[in-house]
């Protein structure tokens, strides 16, 4: 597994890659946060440690949380429902199975009529939600974001064989479970008091079929480098204002929620509470490479992301 910055605190600088670019907030100061995330982690790997690179285990992902933590980002499930793995075993050699090449994909994911893929899709919901309560429970004031995965394949199920060696036959079921996994995403997310971001709208049109430069996911052409299957650097740049605007808008929304009088009636004199600190406001821009400091850190990856931003604040660099 690679890990962007494992169990540790970091500031970002122009040394950063794009996935890990922040968005600044302002000048002169920053949030420090914490860059947990690591390729091919699951959840278990938020409670767990998780093997890294050269076998140096990384420390579970939750061990960045505290009472301190402003806002998580996550980007996780499409290790636990093993999608990557999925499309790999549906490359082909050939167009079509009638030219002896190897059969279709597709019907090898359903046991007597029951679709496999959509059960893990179904059995990793509740994982999701335990995981999301539990950051409520580490984090209180924390907004938690779930970002959904950018479009890998063609949305219209159209297939570009041999460039992306899938047939057509099993494109529509590919394509249609990838949608599957980011509506578990969202429903799971809005259930447990969480704010669903949606990067994958935005990003049609940019999936594996397309040429470099304006593909956003690889898939066997790795420009710009990546892994196969994976979101490359184009896919960092164009979500990340896409991520830095719904967090923008959640937290103005509750910094406004916080800031109006509340007033509660009992058999006491009516009481108002004090309005609690605003939390910190995302520009939605991405950080130049030129050093400096920044507040929220957006690094949406494949395999999974878990980003803090912490109150304390730091000088710039």
């Amino acid at each position: 597994a690679r890990c962007s910055a494992p169990s540790t605190t970091k500031q970002h600088t122009q040394h950063d890659q794009p996935h890990n670019q922040p968005v600044r907030r302002n000048g002169g100061s920053s949030d420090v946060f914490r860059d947990v995330s690591c390729s091919s982690a699951t959840i278990d790997d938020f409670t767990k440690p998780q093997n890294g690179a050269l076998g140096q285990p990384n420390k579970p992902q939750f061990d960045a949380l505290d009472k301190d933590v402003d806002v998580i980002t996550v980007g996780i499930a499409g290790n636990d429902i093993g999608y990557t793995g999925l499309a790999l075993d549906c490359v082909r050699t050939t167009p079509t199975a009638d030219l002896g090449g190897e059969p279709d994909c597709t019907p090898q994911n359903f046991d007597r009529g029951v679709d496999k893929v959509s059960r893990k899709i179904q059995a990793t919901a509740p994982e999701l939600a335990a995981a999301i309560q539990r950051m409520h429970q580490l984090s209180q004031n924390a907004a938690v974001f779930i970002v959904s995965y950018p479009d890998a394949l063609p949305d219209d199920a159209k297939a570009c064989w041999p460039y992306l060696p899938i047939r057509q036959s099993d494109m529509p079921y590919l394509v249609a479970k990838f949608k599957e996994m980011n509506a578990m995403l969202k429903t799971t997310a809005e259930r447990n008091d969480a704010t669903y971001i949606d990067i994958y709208a935005g990003s049609i049109g940019h999936d594996a079929c397309k040429p470099p430069a304006l593909a956003w996911v690889n898939g066997v052409v790795l420009a710009p480098p990546s892994y196969p299957a994976h979101p490359n650097d184009l896919s960092y740049l164009n979500s990340a204002p896409v991520v830095a605007q719904q967090i923008n808008v959640t937290l103005a929304s509750r910094s406004k929620a916080a800031a109006a009088p509340a007033t509660t009636t009992t058999t006491s004199p009516t009481t108002t509470t004090s309005p609690s600190r605003p939390p910190p406001v995302v520009r939605g821009k991405v950080l130049p490479r030129t050093g400096g400091s920044a507040s929220v850190a957006l690094a949406v990856t494949l395999g999974a992301t878990l980003l803090i931003a912490l109150r304390r604040r730091i000088r710039s660099a």
